[in-house]
């Protein structure tokens, strides 16, 4: 019997880490050690709950330390994980009361899976990764938002051995089982500085596309794209009907976030999209601290212009200066941050 228990993430990135497959056999990489496999999300540890799917795949949240929006539901024939937060659900032409006092994110989620099947991901709004064990059909469902504002990253495939989880260190570290270099893909690292795509430095390591979902059985898995941007023919209506729908969107979705958001700020800028959204937090009685950057000795800079905006409307404002050094010492480790 093959030892359950998912990849540790000793570091601070939270996420949903899942573990199916060859990855779940401790004693098949005889050099492992507990910091690199499975002692993090197994039973006997406090920091984090083991959630099963019969005997091949197992899941957990970690690490449980850092303070960020997550529930579970955990049903006779459902597990629902959630890693984030749902800032609404879009019924469609019909109301409903989605949210309760007495219910977190994940028992929504579970709920609606139970009366739509797969289909309801798409009446998901906000920012989150989800996963679903469902435990009468022995199946998995993981599925990200559709901005993709959570990093996922997968490695291998059904029914050979599955690793989900939300950095690409944490999914390299199976020693028995070594990575190697994306020739192509630091190529477009060196000349990007970023990936555009789902390729990461690493083959055979993906990142999970937006508005994704991953349905993973006991010997197969398939990926599908459950949403995506519409773009049709141009719009008849005059530019004050469009600045009125486009005026009603942006106040809905700023109600959103600020609903949910437990201590909201803003990064403010000397340009257009981050006024916009102050103004639009302000019109909905919110005052946001806002922060900026900018260079040491700099006179001109945006930090100016955002300490006057943030000034004459009543809102809070820090600006953190940074040097042309700093920038030398840490570029590699937040390029390397940012997608991997």
């Amino acid at each position: 019997m093959s030892r359950i228990g998912p990849l540790s993430v000793p570091g601070g990135t939270p996420g949903i880490l899942l573990t199916t497959g060859r990855f779940l056999d401790r004693s098949s990489d005889p050099a492992g050690t507990p910091a690199e496999y499975g002692e993090t999300c197994s039973d006997d540890s406090s920091s984090a709950r083991t959630y099963r799917l019969g005997d091949w795949l197992s899941a957990c949240m970690t690490p449980a330390h850092v303070a960020t929006e997550r529930s579970v539901y955990a049903g006779p024939a459902l597990t629902v994980l959630i890693d984030g937060y749902l800032s609404d659900v879009d019924c469609g032409t019909t109301k409903c009361q989605w949210r309760t006092k007495d219910r977190n994110d994940a028992e929504i989620v579970a709920e609606r899976y139970q009366a739509f099947g797969i289909a309801f991901i798409s009446q998901l709004r906000g920012s989150f990764t989800g996963l679903i064990l469902d435990h009468t059909r022995e199946q998995a469902l993981l599925f990200n938002d559709r901005q993709g504002s959570r990093p996922v990253f997968v490695r291998g495939e059904q029914p050979h051995g599955l690793l989900a989880g939300p950095r690409v260190q944490d999914l390299i570290r199976a020693r028995h089982d070594p990575v190697q270099l994306h020739v192509g893909a630091i190529g477009e690292f060196l000349v990007r500085g970023c990936f555009y795509g789902s390729d990461t430095l690493f083959e055979g390591v993906l990142k999970l596309p937006l508005a994704t979902v991953v349905t993973i059985d006991r010997d197969a898995m398939k990926s599908s794209e459950y949403w995506r941007p519409r773009y049709g023919n141009p719009s008849d209506n005059s530019v004050p009907a469009l600045l009125e729908a486009f005026d009603k969107h942006l106040a809905r979705a700023t109600r959103r976030l600020l609903g949910r958001l437990r201590e909201p700020a803003l990064l403010l800028s000397g340009g257009l999209d981050s006024r916009l959204m102050l103004a639009y937090a302000n019109a909905a009685g919110t005052r946001l601290p806002c922060f900026t950057y900018h260079v040491e000795g700099s006179q001109g800079d945006d930090h100016t212009i955002a300490h006057r905006i943030a000034s004459l409307t009543g809102n809070a404002f820090s600006s953190y200066p940074i040097s042309i050094a700093d920038f030398q010492r840490t570029a590699v480790q937040e390029a390397l941050a940012a997608d991997c």
